[in-house]
Formats: C-alpha cells, sequence, structure tokens
C-alpha cells in the first residue's frame, strides 16, 4: 500500500512536470508558519502564514495568511473549513508593488494513516477564489508521506522525518482545467514532539514553465485543553 502511494506520487509529479514546456532560471523562496492550535477533544483552529520571494534573496511575489477551524471526526479524519487572503507583488529591481489580491474560502477533509515509521496523508481541498473581479473555483489533492529517521515509532524530541508530497490543482472553472503541480522533497526536525522545523525543495510546474522553489518552515500542534487536575 506505502509502495503503491509513493509511486502514484512521484507519477503525479512526473507527468505534470511532462505538461510544464520550459523552466525558469531563478530559484525562489518560499518561508511558511503552520499551526494547529488543540482548544477541545474535537475543535482545532489553522493558523498558517507564507511569504513566497520570486528569486532567493529578493522580489517578493506573494504573502498568504490562511486560517480555519478543523473538526477532529477521528484521530485520522479531519474536516477544515476557513479563509484565506493572497497578495499578489510586481517583482522586478526594488519593486514590490502589490498588483492584485485575493480572497478566498476554502474546504478540506484530511485522511492520516499511521504504518509505526511511515505516516501517510491524502488531503483534498476545494476553493472559492476571488481575484478582482474574477471568481474560480479549483480543486486540490495532495499525497504526503513522512517517513521517522531514527527509529521512532512516535513523534519525540529531535525526532528527524523524510517527507515527500505531491499536489495536484484542477480549475472546476475556467480553462485550462490543469493549474498547476507542486512536488516537494524535505527534511524536518521535531525540536521537541509538538515543534518542527523544516527545509526542503518545490518543484511547481504550470502550464507552459516550471520552476524551482527553496522552502523552510516551522510547524506547531499547541494544546489549550484544560488539563485535569
Amino acid at each position: 500500500m506505502a509502495l503503491r502511494l509513493c509511486v502514484l506520487c512521484f507519477l503525479m509529479g512526473i507527468s505534470a512536470g511532462a505538461l510544464a514546456q520550459g523552466s525558469q532560471d531563478y530559484t525562489g523562496n518560499w518561508f511558511m508558519a503552520n499551526g494547529i492550535n488543540r482548544v477541545h477533544n474535537r475543535w482545532s483552529v489553522h493558523t498558517e502564514f507564507q511569504w513566497r520571494m520570486f528569486r532567493t534573496t529578493s522580489d517578493v511575489e506573494q504573502m498568504l495568511a490562511r486560517t480555519g477551524i478543523n473538526y477532529h471526526l477521528t484521530r485520522d479524519i479531519t474536516f477544515t473549513g476557513g479563509y484565506a487572503y493572497i497578495g499578489n507583488y510586481a517583482f522586478g529591481e526594488d519593486d514590490n508593488t502589490r498588483i492584485s489580491q485575493e480572497n478566498r474560502a476554502w474546504q478540506q477533509v484530511n485522511l492520516r494513516h499511521d504504518m509505526n515509521h511511515l505516516v501517510i496523508e491524502s488531503r483534498l481541498r476545494i476553493e472559492q477564489r476571488w481575484i478582482g473581479d474574477r471568481y474560480l473555483d479549483r480543486i486540490r489533492h495532495r499525497v504526503l508521506l513522512s517517513y521517522r529517521l531514527n527509529g521512532h515509532k512516535k513523534l519525540v524530541r529531535r525526532a528527524w522525518s523524510a517527507i515527500l508530497s505531491d499536489e495536484i490543482f484542477i480549475h472546476a472553472t475556467g480553462n485550462p482545467s490543469f493549474d498547476r503541480n507542486r512536488l516537494y522533497l524535505a527534511i524536518g526536525c521535531h525540536v521537541i514532539p509538538e515543534l518542527q522545523f523544516q527545509a526542503g525543495y518545490l518543484r511547481q510546474a504550470v502550464p507552459g514553465f516550471s520552476k524551482n522553489h527553496l522552502q523552510f518552515g516551522v510547524f506547531w500542534n499547541l494544546d489549550f485543553r484544560k488539563k485535569a487536575g
């Protein structure tokens, strides 16, 4: 099962990459901060911020802020609904002018399967996007594999993980139907069980070209539930 999903993940990235007819010479840089803040046995709050650079050290391309409410049906099934704001910027020498903004509603279901050292996640997300005076619907599906490298079956302090994911984006309205594909490889370290740092490489393919990105992230899982005294 896990092997089949790994192969599927790679094939999705390769097939989407074949749709990209060229590549950009520039390497971008993405910074992200994600949090799952547990407030109830069933409920948590999703917080997320991303800062995307067109080049490694200059030219702001995009700023994204996303939040949502998670409903944990079981340990392995989570439903989420939320809102996101995206600001797009002109990139050029010393040019950080915002050229467009997007308001987005989104809903998703995330399925998780824990196989000792390997965690498999399948995430389906639906987005309603308002970009200026345009409205678009988009569907996204991501398969993520996380393998714990130093023999731990559970998250502990200084636990290292290898991460592979592939996400395909499809327009439900508008042409072309294929929007983009993101193939991501990373290494992660839980400095404590609730806090992980990631560093990785992302290859994004859109119709006509593809581009490389370095990606750095911090992920936290905070628990605000009252403890039994």
